[in-house]
């Protein structure tokens, strides 16, 4: 009876941990897309010569605030439950992802440069993922959340166009020669299309763990669809390596956990490598070959420390030659070094090491999607900047949190060796002798 009691005790703490994993997974979805969708139905639409604003009004910043709260109570709330049960391992990945936002908080305030509520998510999100240890199948949520974001998305295009789709500062749609579609550029409820293609690829690996085919195909099917109409090139092309390794990798075992450790290896080093091969040509790549020259020269200017998170903000409003283009530094090893410079940029290194060696293990158990999604990040973050740690806190759902997950939540079984089979027995030699005739004993009957 006791042990029957100790099992069931168990199994309705299991089930309190699966359900408080969901709702932070809701939470910091709801905290990166909610305000944006306030923003983009109460305010003016239109690009930016800063980037990505988190809120325009009163309503998107008491929204966002209100939800970076809740964030924080959740996870406080995790921890206070949890207080006498908090683990004591996977330390060293817990501090792996905290020491890149501790440097670059640090070396904001130092300046003088304070954060916003967004910029402290990191910290709350990543100790409640360490305290809750979660499987890796409770993503799922974050693949539904995704499919709702491309269906959001995708109704805004259709049924609030001048909302919906990208426009320039004038409040012009952008020109369809830009356009993959000749509905125009969706944007949804993010500010450009680069931004709503990056959330939906980096988030479709999280579709494979819908249950059931019928879901997981009509979901990547929404969720591809959504990614044609933003017409961008770099999500599309990050879409495709994402599909060649989650075929490659299917099943996974060990002989597809080599050829994951080949993958993320080969696309992260081809990724950090490709503006050093188009430095002449300031054309490149839309013109990013401008932005990468000039962002080399600022990371120059601080080679150990950086500029600082807000050097691309700040550049917007001078005469910079990039300062027209440069919402960031369009690539993320670089956004790295101009911001935090080699310090912060060892410390990414050193978590992208703890996080593909996850990814290959879990392969080697049958878990792919760690894996697909570095390289699907990999090759994003070739063009983009898709991960910050005290900024663009619209991708800490998609990139952040799973990243922690993987790191941080339980690991699944070790998969039992294939039995071998019964070696069959030595054949016989020689010629063969017929059986002798049993010989009756004596008296016996005949």
């Amino acid at each position: 009876m006791r042990a029957e009691a100790a099992d069931d005790r168990t199994r309705a703490a299991e089930r309190r941990d699966a359900r408080d994993a969901v709702v932070l997974v809701v939470l910091v979805w709801a905290a990166g897309v909610l305000p944006r969708l306030a923003a983009a139905l109460t305010g003016p639409r239109g690009s930016s010569a800063v980037g990505e604003q988190a809120a325009a009004g009163p309503l998107p910043d008491l929204l966002g605030q209100v939800l970076v709260v809740a964030v924080g109570v959740w996870c406080a709330a995790v921890v206070v439950v949890r207080r006498r049960d908090l683990p004591r391992d996977r330390l060293l990945p817990l501090l792996l992802l905290l020491l890149p936002w501790g440097w670059l908080l640090g070396r904001d305030l130092f300046v003088g440069d304070r954060p916003d509520a967004q910029g402290l998510l990191l910290p709350v999100v990543v100790v409640g993922v360490w305290v809750l240890r979660p499987r890796l199948e409770q993503l799922r949520a974050l693949g539904v959340l995704v499919v709702a974001t491309a269906g959001l998305a995708v109704a805004m295009g259709l049924v609030l166009p001048g909302v919906g789709i990208y426009r320039t500062g004038a409040g012009d749609p952008v020109d369809a020669g830009e356009s993959l579609v000749p509905l125009g550029i969706l944007a949804g409820p993010y500010t450009s299309g680069n931004n709503l293609g990056q959330v939906l690829v980096l988030g479709a690996p999280a579709v494979l763990l819908l249950r059931g085919r019928a879901a997981r195909v009509a979901g990547g099917a929404l969720v591809v669809a959504a990614l044609v109409w933003t017409s961008s090139r770099s999500s599309l092309a990050a879409l495709v390596a994402g599909v060649v390794a989650a075929a490659v990798l299917a099943g996974g075992g060990r002989v597809r956990a080599v050829l994951a450790a080949l993958g993320v290896a080969g696309a992260t080093a081809v990724s950090a490598l490709l503006p050093l091969a188009v430095l002449d040509d300031p054309e490149a790549f839309t013109n990013r070959g401008l932005i990468w020259a000039g962002s080399l020269a600022a990371w120059r200017q601080h080679p150990v420390v950086g500029q600082g998170t807000g050097y691309y903000t700040d550049i917007a409003g001078t005469t910079d030659a990039i300062a027209g283009s440069a919402f960031h530094a369009h690539h993320q090893g670089l956004q790295t070094l101009v911001t935090g410079g080699a310090v912060l940029a060892v410390l990414v290194v050193l978590l992208l090491l703890a996080a593909g060696v996850e990814a290959v293990r879990r392969v080697a158990r049958g878990q792919t999607y760690p894996a697909v999604l570095l390289v699907v990040l990999a090759v994003s973050c070739a063009l983009e900047v898709s991960v910050g740690f005290v900024d663009r806190d619209l991708f800490l759902v998609v990139t952040v949190l799973p990243v922690a997950w993987s790191l941080l939540g339980r690991r699944p079984e070790r998969r039992p060796a294939r039995p071998r089979r019964p070696s069959a027995p030595p054949a016989a030699t020689g010629p063969v002798l017929p059986a002798r005739p049993a010989v009756p004993a004596p008296g016996a009957p005949r």
